[in-house]
């Protein structure tokens, strides 16, 4: 090795601002952040289509289980869903006796994640209770909001 190569200087010894917010690893981690957001909003492709009892068939499943799945299902989902509430409640009471916006913006984002876990298993529950796969969202609401002919 020359000792020229050893001590070569260019433009991009001293001016070089890709290397300086390493530009490569920035893109990357951007094209994961869409990847992650572009799987979040598709809809994803079953892996099987079966009917309730087809399913129920595959799992070895009785009439009497099915019952007891959707009567543990919603007991599930109402405890979470109280917990939410708990948690709600004392959010806002952090916030208003004790001044704290940051316990109360935690305590509204757990709050969110048990009223999420309450919304899966009645969810769940409404489908064993329907004996039927591949409600939607608005299935659920009607059943919620009490629309007579859809629910069941």
């Amino acid at each position: 090795m020359a000792i020229r190569d050893f001590f070569k200087v260019s433009r991009r010894t001293f001016v070089n601002p890709t290397a300086w917010v390493d530009f490569n690893a920035l893109k990357y981690q951007n094209q994961t952040i869409w990847t992650i957001l572009r799987s979040l909003f598709s809809t994803p492709r079953p892996t099987r289509q079966e009917s309730f009892h087809q399913a129920m068939q595959r799992l070895h499943m009785s009439e009497e289980d099915v019952r007891f799945g959707a009567t543990n299902y919603r007991i599930f989902a109402m405890i979470f869903f109280i917990v939410a509430l708990i948690v709600l409640f004392y959010s806002f009471f952090l916030l208003f006796q004790h001044g704290s916006f940051f316990g109360w913006f935690l305590g509204l984002s757990v709050s969110a994640l048990f009223c999420s876990q309450a919304f899966k298993y009645d969810f769940w529950a409404l489908q064993m209770r329907r004996r039927q796969l591949g409600l939607s969202f608005d299935d659920w609401k009607q059943s919620i909001l009490g629309d007579k002919d859809k629910a069941a």
